[in-house]
């Protein structure tokens, strides 16, 4: 199962959601998502969420992106940058 941040959703919204995904850990959560509306290159500006929680769950979490299916093929570039594991969608990476 996979702990979700909402994309639009304000910035504070998603810092307490990560704090609260490192707080309270549960072996049934094994990813991180990020879902959705995307908007072109809005994945870097959650670079540091994800770096966050990353560090403090020693990596031991995956990440799937959603990206590419709003947006054109630069959302899955974006993602597969910063490690993405899985891309959620990604039909438009072919552009």
């Amino acid at each position: 199962m996979n702990a979700t941040l909402v994309r639009h959703l304000p910035e504070a919204a998603l810092w307490k959601a990560a704090e609260d995904i490192i707080a309270y850990r549960h072996p049934y959560v094994t990813g991180l998502d990020l879902a959705g509306a995307e908007k072109p290159g809005d994945i870097p500006r959650h670079r540091p969420i994800f770096k966050h929680i990353k560090d403090a769950t020693n990596g031991e979490l995956g990440w799937r992106l959603h990206a590419g299916e709003g947006v054109g093929a630069g959302n899955v570039a974006d993602a597969l940058d910063i490690k993405a594991r899985r891309v959620g969608h990604g039909v438009r990476a072919i552009e």
